[in-house]
């Protein structure tokens, strides 16, 4: 039992150190019990909430490039993420200074000084475009080589899959979609 465990472990590790799309491929393959052992299920299913985080070095660099490297007058991060998945962690951050402050002349209520920020994992958004870019040529390679392969419909689930996963790395769209 103690072999296993540890396999899973080395198994868990290089997904997730594969990137984005390894982790994306693993949540979807824990929800197919249909056509996996139950154990396996169970295994990657770990990754639908706990996924490694990067450093919170990391992060203040990655803020610092966005917002500039004022950006800690403003906002004061906690130094432990509340959560982590395959694109991006989120942090609970406290709002400093006028940032934190009702505008004057608004008829906004008071909002809370606390804010959640969410942050993507330093090369996710080149990993997801080096994976799908790979997926894609592999599909077409095995197409070009096999013509019956055109009817597993391959690239049409390659596209479906970008579809769903493109989004998730662009964190604009995940702010255009809230309600606040």
């Amino acid at each position: 039992k103690g072999g296993e465990r540890w396999l899973w472990k080395l198994i868990l590790a290089a997904v997730q150190a594969e990137g984005p799309i390894a982790v994306k491929f693993a949540q979807w393959a824990s929800t197919r019990p249909d056509l996996l052992p139950r154990s396996v299920c169970d295994h990657f299913a770990t990754l639908q909430a706990d996924v490694r985080p990067h450093s919170l070095l990391e992060t203040k660099r990655t803020l610092s490039d966005a917002f500039g490297p004022d950006w800690e007058d403003v906002l004061e991060l906690d130094s432990e993420p509340l959560g982590s998945g395959c694109m991006a962690q989120v942090y609970r951050a406290r709002l400093l200074g006028s940032a934190a402050n009702t505008p004057e002349g608004t008829e906004a209520a008071p909002t809370s000084p606390y804010v959640a920020v969410k942050v993507r994992h330093p090369g996710a958004q080149e990993k997801v475009d080096l994976d799908l870019q790979v997926m894609g040529t592999l599909v077409s390679l095995l197409e070009a080589i096999w013509p019956g392969a055109r009817y597993l419909a391959m690239s049409e689930a390659v596209g479906h899959f970008e579809a769903f996963v493109r989004p998730q790395a662009d964190l604009r769209i995940e702010a255009d979609n809230l309600d606040v």
